[in-house]
């Protein structure tokens, strides 16, 4: 747009216009950060925070967590329009939850979904398996004691008031399985012990008795 003033002066004005169509606006979100203790004992009290950074209090991101628990959520207002929403998760982990992601699922208005995980350390008390027993096999006789616990447990067999050294050992991640084969004599129980840094289990295991499983007491005070 240009005019003449009436001093002859030429005078020209310069019109802009902008367009949104070609030039969006992106708005980028971080990255969930997700806070856990490195190791928990399995049946004792784990709190885990989840939180994310954002700019629309009116519309709070929501929290889905991967395990059940107590869950609350909080908005506190940071500065520059910033604003920090955090969910917190109390739970207890159990033995089967070691070595798994523990998640944290955030959606954002408008429905963006953005997810974190940790792995969990999971530590447990020695647990013997019923699937534990002796048995007999062409005449010798031979007992497996399985135990699950992690970190591994040391395993030890008892037979009358002796310590025996177990005559295998195997690992398989969290499960344990030692196996004794020995001169029984006239004993018809062993006792099997597992223990690690966070507990102990015990149990008694029937021998055999001419090719049969002896299917007496099971009382750990019961020695023959």
């Amino acid at each position: 747009m240009t005019w003449i003033t009436e001093t002859f002066h030429r005078h020209t004005i310069y019109e802009t216009k902008y367009s949104y169509k070609n030039n969006k606006v992106s708005i980028s979100v971080s990255q969930p950060d997700l806070s856990v203790q490195e190791e928990v004992k399995e049946g004792e009290n784990v709190s885990a925070s989840c939180s994310v950074f954002h700019s629309c209090p009116t519309y709070p991101p929501s929290f889905i967590w991967s395990h059940f628990g107590e869950q609350q959520n909080q908005t506190q207002q940071l500065h520059e329009g910033q604003w920090n929403s955090t969910s917190t998760l109390t739970f207890r982990p159990n033995r089967s939850d070691h070595n798994k992601p523990l998640k944290c699922r955030v959606t954002y208005h408008r429905g963006l979904h953005l997810e974190t995980f940790k792995i969990l350390q999971v530590k447990s008390a020695p647990d013997i398996k019923t699937s534990s027993k002796c048995s007999s096999e062409n005449g010798i006789i031979k007992c497996d004691c399985i135990v699950e616990s992690e970190p591994p447990s040391m395993v030890y067999f008892i037979l009358g008031d002796r310590v025996m050294q177990s005559s295998k050992a195997e690992k398989n991640g969290s499960v344990t399985i030692e196996t004794l084969q020995t001169d029984f004599g006239s004993f018809r129980r062993v006792q099997c012990l597992a223990n690690n840094v966070v507990g102990y289990d015990n149990i008694l295991l029937s021998l055999p008795v001419n090719g049969k499983k002896d299917l007496g007491c099971t009382d750990l005070s019961v020695f023959t």
